[in-house]
């Protein structure tokens, strides 16, 4: 007799794999024109990925040093040019970790805290390809990097060389 003994935790983390050269079947991305309070969870996070996947092929960072109460800046840096990042946005720390979860929530399949993911994202007919790396937790640090490519560009596997790290390293 075979006893079964059921899953009650879910895993803290996964990687989604899928067919489609890893990708899962594309999400559609609202076009959102102006930037929306931080207490606006959906829009702010869809308001961020308008802006990364405007200037592809490009990165967006956010990280949360839980230093000081300051504001928590977004930066995305275009690739290809020398211009350093500009910022994109910038919200209350009392709102980043619930943006945190809704990148986890919506966009890395339940992964709230940390993941990696691969999507493609519908935007104004066109398609672009998306990396998403979340840290979210205590011992991590609290931070977010999406990388962003068209989708017919072929240059690399990878959309860039972002990889996951402790909080205050330096970015790559």
């Amino acid at each position: 007799m075979k006893t079964e003994i059921p899953l009650t935790e879910k895993p803290s983390w996964q990687i989604i794999v899928c067919a489609n050269n890893g990708y899962p079947e594309p999400l559609e991305l609202p076009t959102i024109d102006k930037e929306p309070f931080p207490n606006a969870v959906v829009l702010y996070v869809d308001y961020m990925l308008n802006r990364l996947v405007s200037l592809c092929p490009a990165n967006l960072t956010a990280e949360n040093d839980w230093k000081s109460d300051k504001p928590i800046p977004w930066f995305i840096n275009a690739l290809g040019n020398d211009r350093p990042p500009m910022k994109a946005g910038e919200i209350p720390q009392r709102f980043f970790r619930t943006i945190l979860a809704r990148f986890g929530h919506h966009y890395l399949d339940d992964q709230l805290y940390g993941g990696y993911v691969k999507r493609i994202i519908a935007f104004q007919k066109s398609e672009y390809r998306l990396i998403f790396h979340m840290g979210n937790d205590g011992h991590s640090g609290n931070w977010i990097r999406v990388s962003a490519r068209k989708a017919e560009d072929k240059t690399a596997n990878t959309v860039s060389e972002v990889t996951p790290r402790k909080l205050g390293e330096p970015q790559g």
